[in-house]
């Protein structure tokens, strides 16, 4: 009795059986057979993926290297942080940024504010250009622009905000992009209190909201509340910072996913020596936000200079953050990594300074301002398969090409393999035979 084979399946079991699995046994079951590829890189199965096990990945931390030689595009590495491994390579023209990550997607933006955004999914190595913003005009010259994308998961819809202010505003002029519908970009009717920090600090989405530091138009610049976006309303509210236990000379402030929570890292200095605390925002029944103190360290005295930061740690601010697979707190200061083990530790009602378990010298990226090689580490990234041309364009619609080149396929796996006669197959081998004994 024969075997059964695996290709014997229904179609519609399979997919019911690969949907239930993790993103990377899913890429694991492209190299089984041809149906499970088939199955895997179809549009449908990817949404009905990306639907039923959204959360369930665990969180990966990603190291983005961006690198732009003269003359030549910018070019990032995407590496998985656990495993040491590259997921992709993506080239971008001269002056792109990762803005930030949404779900499993990266999203790269320009300095300038009117050029497209870039969205890749690092999973598939797949990107695409989003739709070109509008021009600002006379507006654009001095300004600062952020973009940031964001997913409503009541609506299913992902959207790009582009916040512009100028270095005196105190308000922000916000354009809104709903990805696949076809009105493109539309000015939102309010402006936005404040406008982003210039440290660098890039936004950051948490459960359906996006999150980013801003400041007043003042000249010390320095970090003045938290501006919530809900993505599906697109309504917006301030959160004031937490207060600092005792005056600071200078302040640096990032914002970062948290095991699934918002967390505000705040880089104190004074004249004694730099601080930084970890601080967890709770909301309230009454939609008020609450900062609640988490992890709280000392950092290296070498990082100040007579109770001021110095550029070289301006230029390097803290900007990522993660928990290892063994519960290890990972915090990259400029070249430096400290790293906390967070297992068995219970929050005290007050926070003691902790102590660093591990301090790390990373490799030099250069001195300040060189501009040719600049990393960050990223996380909270969860993978997905979704493909990042979804979000151009309904995802009812297929592109025309796609249809025929399905149809001229199909046509041809139709087609049944003519077998040439016995008599003509006598007839070439007697003529091959003969062209043999020609050479020898």
């Amino acid at each position: 009795m024969a075997r059964p084979r695996v290709s014997a399946l229904p179609r519609e079991m399979l997919q019911e059986i690969l949907v239930k699995l993790p993103t990377a046994d899913i890429l694991r079951c492209c190299c089984v057979c041809t149906l499970w590829r088939s199955v895997v890189r179809n549009a449908s199965f990817q949404q009905l993926h990306a639907a039923r096990y959204v959360g369930a990945d665990k969180d990966l931390a990603l190291l983005v290297s961006e690198k732009c030689e003269p003359g030549g595009c910018a070019e990032a590495g995407v590496f998985d942080v656990s495993s040491g491994k590259i997921m992709c390579s993506v080239a971008n023209v001269p002056g792109y940024r990762l803005a930030n990550l949404c779900n499993g997607f990266l999203c790269f933006a320009p300095h300038s504010g009117d050029l497209p955004a870039v969205v890749c999914n690092p999973v598939t190595g797949q990107k695409v250009e989003l739709p070109e913003a509008p021009p600002l005009g006379g507006l654009g010259l001095g300004r600062r622009h952020v973009f940031a994308l964001g997913f409503s998961p009541s609506t299913n819809e992902y959207k790009l905000f582009r916040l512009s202010s100028s270095m005196a505003d105190d308000e922000s002029t916000v354009d809104v992009c709903t990805l696949g519908d076809r009105r493109g970009w539309r000015q939102h009717p309010y402006m936005f209190p404040h406008r982003p920090v210039d440290d660098g600090s890039p936004p950051v989405f948490v459960g359906g909201t996006l999150y980013v530091v801003t400041c007043r138009g003042d000249r010390n610049k320095r970090p003045d509340r938290i501006l919530q976006i809900d993505v599906a309303s697109e309504e917006h509210r301030t959160y004031r910072l937490p207060d600092f236990e005792e005056p600071v000379d200078d302040v640096r402030v990032s914002v970062f996913e948290l095991s699934g929570q918002l967390c505000l890292a705040v880089n104190t200095v004074n004249w004694y020596r730099p601080k930084l605390i970890f601080w967890i925002m709770a909301v309230d029944s009454n939609e008020k936000g609450h900062w609640h103190p988490r992890y709280s360290f000392f950092l290296d005295a070498k990082l100040t200079r007579g109770g001021t930061m110095q550029y070289d740690c301006y230029s390097n601010l803290p900007r990522g953050a993660w928990l290892d697979d063994d519960g290890m707190l990972c915090y990259r200061v400029g070249d430096t990594l400290y790293m906390y083990d967070t297992n068995g530790y219970s929050l005290c009602p007050h926070v003691d300074t902790l102590t660093w378990d591990e301090q790390l010298q990373l490799p030099a990226t250069g001195e300040p301002p060189s501009d040719d090689r600049s990393w960050n580490v990223f996380g909270g990234y969860r993978p997905t398969l979704l493909s990042p041309l979804t979000l151009v364009s309904p995802p009812s619609e297929e592109k025309f090409e796609h249809i025929l080149l399905r149809a001229l396929r199909s046509h041809k796996s139709k087609q049944p393999r003519r077998s040439a006669p016995s008599g003509c197959r006598t007839c070439w081998n007697q003529r091959a035979a003969k062209r043999i004994r020609s050479t020898r």
